[in-house]
């Protein structure tokens, strides 16, 4: 994990990005900026165009609010899991017929925001594709919560937990540890 802090908006170093930023996993891009109507923020946008490859844009501290240090943390731990290398197969085959909690919480999302919305979180899940089903854009803050935030990410752990356990040959009946080592 790292941090790279930009000064420098225009001219915007997109060279210097896409070198600096060639071979890490996840890229989240936090921005105070907004741009209504665009799917990503100003400086994710310039990001993922320099990059060009998906990035996660989290909007944080809107109003002038300060970011405290457990959200950072947070957002760390948000990067960490959405880093996970999956085996797709062994996702497709969780979410094909979801158990327990994996399948209290779909339905719930389900419910909230709708058939189409879930299947579409769903067919990102099944490819593995964490950024698009988590977001690709957020907005982070501390005074805020979305009750569709937090169960895609409670689904997101279970599922990345889930197939972690089935990739390395353990029993899917306790997931406990894996899932508090995501937390």
């Amino acid at each position: 994990m790292g941090l790279l802090a930009l000064k420098v908006f225009r001219p915007f170093p997109a060279d210097e990005i896409h070198e600096l930023l060639t071979g890490t996993g996840t890229i989240i891009v936090m921005d105070r900026a907004n741009s209504q109507g665009a799917e990503l923020t100003p400086l994710a946008t310039e990001v993922q165009s320099a990059v060009q490859r998906r990035v996660l844009s989290l909007e944080y501290g809107r109003g002038g609010r300060n970011t405290p240090l457990n959200l950072v943390k947070e957002i760390y731990r948000l990067g960490f899991l959405l880093n996970s290398r999956l085996d797709t197969r062994a996702v497709q085959s969780l979410l094909k017929q979801p158990k327990g909690e994996l399948a209290a919480l779909l339905g719930e999302l389900r419910f909230l925001e709708g058939d189409r919305f879930a299947d579409k979180f769903v067919g990102h899940l099944a490819a593995g594709r964490l950024i698009e089903a988590f977001g690709p854009r957020e907005h982070i803050d501390v005074r805020e919560s979305s009750k569709r935030r937090a169960i895609k990410l409670q689904i997101i752990k279970e599922v990345t937990g889930r197939a972690a356990i089935s990739a390395v040959g353990h029993d899917n009946s306790d997931l406990s540890e894996v899932v508090e080592t995501i937390n």
